[in-house]
């Protein structure tokens, strides 16, 4: 599921709105037994949403700012695990500009970007198996862990026109 929209502010500006959501279900069965059981059940859910204001302040000048992510969940729905259940989020919020002079075009931006990803704790049972639950495991399979990552970038640029057929660039 996707929605896009473009909201016209004035003449010169604009906003950009973009959310997604998708679910994705695995179910694999394998038990004689219970047929109809799931014995692996993997639940998946992921949002994405990107907000950008765009300004076009002048025929030399723009500008664009904004935000965008993601948030993710998995979950083991089955009598068996694969994988750990976790969640995710990202995140980042950004501002790139251009500015025109008569050869000379220039371009910058920064960004800042964070990443939260939990991963929930794997166990192992006496038969062997991976399970998200503590309860009948003789072991810990993965340990876990709650991590929050951060990054700030930055990029520049130059384009410079020789002539029609000739440009030089520099990043």
């Amino acid at each position: 599921l996707t929605s896009n929209s473009l909201v016209q502010l004035d003449q010169r500006s604009s906003l950009t709105i973009t959310a997604s959501y998708a679910k994705n279900r695995r179910l694999e069965y394998g038990t004689p037994e219970a047929p109809w059981v799931p014995d692996l059940s993997l639940y998946l859910q992921t949002g994405y949403y990107d907000v950008r204001y765009n300004l076009a302040a002048s025929e030399q000048w723009e500008l664009n700012a904004g935000t965008n992510g993601m948030y993710q969940t998995m979950e083991n729905q089955g009598t068996e695990s694969l994988y750990p259940n976790y969640s995710l989020l990202d995140n980042g919020v950004f501002v790139f500009s251009k500015y025109n002079l008569d050869r000379l075009k220039l371009s910058g931006g920064l960004r800042y970007d964070m990443r939260h990803l939990d991963i929930a704790k794997l166990y192992v049972d006496a038969e062997g198996r991976f399970q998200t639950s503590p309860e009948g495991a003789v072991s810990v399979r993965f340990p876990g862990f709650d991590e929050l990552y951060r990054n700030l970038s930055g990029s520049m640029g130059a384009v410079y026109t020789i002539n029609k057929k000739l440009l030089v660039r520099a990043n």
